[in-house]
């Protein structure tokens, strides 16, 4: 995954209600990095906005919406999303953790899998009520997992980090093989499907 360049670990995310706070924790001040969005936009943030732009101009001239126009679409939208996708996993490289705060959602975003892929070690709250979500990463080995309302103890989490670096690369490590193992799409489509089909849990 190559070396972090940064000295602290990430937030990406918008820092609504509770989040607010923690983003403002004295506790966590040199520690936690809270990512905003690009500011001016991406090239390719600018090409997605530009896509949509042709495509609602397109409709409001009341053009036949073809086969063809849907391909070619499609076509540009996949391209823009996929170097858009690149650049974003390029970019969690250079942090040496990335933090998933408290959220509504009561499962591992997104952000938590993608941060693994990329080899990153992931630091997220302890999300109670939800054990088989716990049970997807094996917490010390997989994941570090912090109280929902103790910044105490994310810091500290982020401190192990960043001062041990063996352990920082072996938590990645156990996490980016798990990621591989499980939790590709080619491995979670078909076992959601065949949860929908039969009941039948997929383990992971």
């Amino acid at each position: 995954a190559g070396v972090p360049m940064q000295a602290r670990a990430v937030f990406h995310g918008t820092p609504y209600g509770r989040r607010q706070n923690w983003v403002n924790e004295p506790s966590l001040t040199g520690r936690l990095h809270c990512a905003k969005a690009a500011q001016p936009p991406t090239r390719n943030q600018q090409l997605f906005d530009q896509l949509q732009q042709v495509a609602t101009q397109y409709l409001a001239e009341n053009h036949v919406v073809n086969d063809a126009a849907i391909r070619e679409y499609v076509q540009s939208l996949q391209q823009i999303r996929l170097a858009e996708f690149t650049e974003w996993m390029a970019q969690l490289a250079q942090w040496p953790a990335i933090v998933n705060l408290p959220s509504l959602a009561k499962f591992y975003g997104g952000r938590v899998i993608e941060a693994m892929a990329a080899g990153r070690p992931v630091i997220s709250w302890d999300i109670p009520g939800h054990p088989k979500n716990r049970s997807l990463f094996e917490a010390e080995k997989e994941i570090l997992l912090f109280p929902q309302d103790d910044p105490h103890a994310l810091a500290s989490q982020i401190d192990r980090v960043l001062q041990d670096h063996t352990f920082a690369e072996s938590l990645s490590q156990r996490a980016q093989y798990k990621v591989r193992r499980s939790h590709t799409a080619e491995r979670r489509l078909p076992g959601t499907l065949e949860w929908v089909r039969t009941g039948q849990t997929p383990d992971y």
